[in-house]
């Protein structure tokens, strides 16, 4: 009885995207230039060498994208290679904080500080002892209310109590002038008798 699957010996190589790996690639004459076509158009032109029978290309870290490649002789296609997601961003299980600070720094390119709570002590307090600077909110407020009293000593224009407001052209104090008052009404009466 015989069993249809494949053993070590024939899956052939596996390539990580972004991280260097070598192809062997055989049925190519020696000094044939090969180049990788790939998923989303891109060519690469890795480096290669001639071994006894075959070619061994070397890709180093120039396939990022993940996805299935062709090996090319020219026009005519020799081989199809798939490039695989890193295992390592599948892996679900739950990191320590120093080595999720390591992999995020070395991600970001900068230095990340990892908070952890103890006991009682919420992340909400562990962000408030950790927390660099100072505030400034109450200089801020400081400055608001100075500028509310400024505000208003300007636009009470200066004047104390005594002090007769300055004349702009138009002033509501004061009677009103006669022309503006209502006439006054006569009775008849008194008017036939003259």
């Amino acid at each position: 009885m015989y069993y249809l699957s494949a053993g070590a010996s024939v899956t052939g190589e596996q390539l990580v995207a972004g991280e260097p790996g070598e192809l062997r690639i055989t049925g190519v004459a020696p000094g044939t230039s090969l180049r990788l076509l790939g998923p989303e158009g891109s060519e690469v032109a890795p480096d290669q060498r001639n071994l006894f029978g075959a070619t061994l290309l070397s890709v180093g870290r120039t396939l990022n994208v993940p996805g299935v490649y062709d090996v090319q002789a020219g026009e005519r296609p020799v081989r199809r290679i798939a490039v695989n997601v890193d295992p390592n961003e599948s892996n679900l299980r739950v990191a320590t904080p120093d080595s999720a600070a390591a992999t995020l720094g070395r991600v970001v390119g900068t230095s990340v500080q990892s908070l952890s709570g103890t006991g009682s002590e919420t992340v909400a307090e562990a962000l408030r002892t950790q927390q660099a600077g100072t505030e400034l909110w109450n200089v801020f407020l400081l400055l608001a209310l100075v500028f509310l009293v400024a505000e208003m000593v300007v636009a009470s224009g200066g004047s104390r109590p005594g002090k007769e407001p300055p004349l702009t052209g138009y002033t509501l104090y004061g009677p009103l002038p006669l022309e503006l008052t209502p006439p006054r009404k006569e009775s008849h009466f008194a008017s036939r008798v003259h």
